[in-house]
């Protein structure tokens, strides 16, 4: 694509593109946009807002907290399913005219296909489950789409006050999610490999621009996330630890090994057969060039690399698929170079637009009946307890959604709130995490304290829920057995 295409001549080009991908995302999160849900975080995100944005901080994520504080500390959970939809759509666009400028223009059709991966993605169904970030999320994911373009500027020609702008824009999408990390490496990666440059100190140079951009934006905020917390380091939080630090070398080892097989065979909680094929893709183009070294490869094989970069740099597993969240990004790109390559590629875009769209609604679906059903199981203990906001209750066991509706789990998706359990015990639901989910929905009670929570051990229930003799009351305090 000639390099004096503007967005607004790729908008006023690609009319028929931009309407229907407008449609599509729109019939894509149709379920969220009507029937918002409350998952994990958000719960506790609507109740005590305070307290989540002070773990924000601690873990860095100063953006994240500075844009909710600007924008209130409210639960319109339409305003913000809406507003992360509108994000969504808005991301898609720019990414796809960054392609455009990157590289040949091949069609509406392609345009529209490689947005449609990208917007059904599961991997985005499990980040914007967390309704109470998804529309700052997803707007950072629109900020770092203007940064992939300001990157792509400052490649071909330097300018200080651009590069200047984007080590600002850098230092704040890294500050609302340490993701965006990997994301960034994957534009700076495509904008390489659209150069198509094979001379070795034109390269050399152009990366030694991007790495000097990069570390000055990383170091620039980790030394902001420190300052933040006033002049402390981020406290454990499970989030991040470098296990090459704390754990033998092959621990971290097997760690990257297990989370690259998982993405490569498409395994696990999230479906990631398009990263498969993509991997097909790439090897079958090298063959193609007879497994010569060029630096078009090295790019390729690089992209192929960039989803594992946390797991690389903390020897974690990272088992959470939200760690890769460069991933639909790399394989829409990929699609969309090799798009039109033959048969086989076009064909294989369209199955796995079938297979996350499929996944993706199921997942959605599943967080449906599994709020519905959370509601029920609340609606029925508070109305048996008779309780109030001064009724203190106590939960023990746990209750999972699938033993009351069909649900497909995900990571977190389908999972009840009656049967998250703290570390600190695992046998038995997070009495805090029910109550902010309860409170929610106008069903406040007290939590108990440790000697009454102890006492429910105790406690030889006739029946678990929801068979009569599922609760115990003992000195106006409610036991309930929600099961093994």
């Amino acid at each position: 694509m000639k390099e004096k295409l503007s967005f607004r001549n790729y908008i006023s080009g690609n009319r028929r593109t931009m309407v229907l991908l407008g449609m599509f995302v729109t019939a894509f999160f149709l379920i969220r946009l009507l029937f918002p849900t409350v998952g994990y975080d958000t719960d506790e995100w609507v109740v005590s807002p305070e307290s989540t944005l002070l773990h924000w901080e601690n873990l860095g994520r100063y953006s994240l907290v500075w844009m909710k504080r600007l924008t209130g500390n409210g639960a319109n959970l339409y305003l913000m399913n809406g507003a992360t939809a509108v994000n969504v759509y808005l991301y898609t666009v720019l990414f796809l005219y960054f392609l455009n400028r990157t590289g040949r223009a091949g069609g509406w059709k392609r345009d529209l296909l490689c947005g449609m991966v990208l917007v059904s993605a599961p991997i985005f169904c499990e980040q914007y489950y967390f309704t109470l970030q998804s529309a700052e999320v997803s707007f950072s994911m629109l900020l770092m789409m203007a940064a992939f373009l300001l990157t792509r500027r400052v490649l071909e020609r330097w300018e200080w006050l651009s590069a200047a702008g984007l080590v600002v824009l850098l230092l704040f999408v890294f500050g609302a999610y340490q993701a965006f990390v990997n994301v960034y490496v994957v534009g700076v990666l495509i904008c390489l490999y659209g150069r198509g440059s094979e001379n070795k100190r034109d390269n050399l140079g152009r990366i030694g621009t991007a790495l000097a951009i990069f570390f000055v934006s990383l170091l620039g905020h980790l030394g902001i996330a420190y300052l933040v917390r006033g002049g402390t380091f981020a406290a454990q939080s499970g989030y991040l630890e470098v296990v090459w630090l704390q754990e033998p070398f092959y621990i971290g080892l097997k760690n990257i090994i297990f989370a690259v097989g998982k993405v490569v065979l498409g395994y696990g909680t999230i479906l990631n057969l398009s990263y498969t094929f993509c991997m097909i893709f790439v090897f079958v183009q090298i063959k193609r060039g007879g497994f010569a070294l060029s630096w078009k490869h090295f790019y390729l094989l690089a992209l192929l690399a960039s989803p594992f970069l946390l797991h690389i740099v903390t020897g974690q597993p990272l088992n959470a698929p939200r760690a890769e969240l460069s991933l639909p990004l790399l394989c829409a790109f990929l699609f969309w170079k090799y798009y039109g390559a033959g048969r086989w590629p076009s064909r294989a875009l369209c199955l796995i637009i079938a297979s996350q769209l499929v996944h993706s609604q199921l997942l959605m679906y599943s967080d449906y009946l599994r709020n519905e059903n959370d509601k029920a199981i609340a609606e029925k203990i508070y109305k048996d307890c008779g309780a109030d906001e001064d009724t203190v209750i106590v939960f023990k066991g746990v209750r999972r959604a699938e033993d009351s509706v069909p649900v497909l789990l995900g990571h977190v998706i389908g999972r009840s709130f009656f049967e998250w359990t703290p570390m600190t015990d695992v046998n038995n639901a997070s009495v805090h995490r029910i109550r902010c989910f309860m409170e929610f929905y106008g069903m406040d009670f007290v939590c108990p304290d440790d000697a009454t929570a102890a006492r429910g051990e105790e406690i030889a229930f006739p029946a678990a829920y929801p068979e009569e003799g599922y609760i115990v009351e003992l000195d106006g305090v409610y036991y309930v057995n929600l099961g093994d």
